[in-house]
């Protein structure tokens, strides 16, 4: 697990100068929970429209976590809805994880969401990523509901109170 005190970081907000970073990580992030998808030009288009788009104009936000060589650790997005929000992506680079960065990414976008007035977070999790459910499950997340993907693949719809 990593502490504060044994890493220096550095939290980032989201600017368009982290996009491309971003869209580097997206094959892998969505390979974890789909069987079957397509890594074409809407593809990252859509993802595009969600960080760019989104931070400006549909309330939502986002934030990355790096070393102290300026390496990406990780990142997330989301959205909030009045008192709500709704955890789009969180993402954590392959050499960072089971350390203790997921926790705190998840820390800090929870913090961030409760800043803003949030008192509950919605997440999807593909229920072929065991390793994510059992993640979020540890982190107070329960199932809230199964839903079919269009793949065919059930994803669970997981809820917390953000206290």
């Amino acid at each position: 697990m990593v502490s504060s005190q044994q890493l220096s970081y550095n939290w980032e907000n989201f600017s368009s100068k982290f996009l491309p970073l971003i869209l580097q990580h997206q094959e892998e992030l969505y390979s974890l929970n789909f069987t079957q998808m397509e890594f074409d030009q809407m593809f990252y288009a859509n993802i595009r429209n969600w960080y760019m788009y989104g931070t400006m104009e549909q309330d939502c936000h986002s934030a990355l976590l790096f070393n102290s060589q300026k390496k990406l650790i990780g990142f997330y997005l989301y959205q909030k809805n009045k008192e709500t929000v709704y955890l789009m992506q969180m993402f954590v680079v392959e050499e960072y994880r089971g350390r203790g960065y997921g926790h705190m990414i998840l820390r800090h976008f929870e913090q961030d969401a409760k800043r803003l007035g949030a008192t509950s977070s919605f997440l999807h999790a593909s229920s072929m990523n065991e390793v994510a459910i059992s993640f979020y499950q540890r982190n107070h997340y329960f199932i809230m509901d199964q839903e079919i993907e269009e793949d065919g693949m059930p994803r669970f719809l997981m809820f917390k109170t953000l206290l």
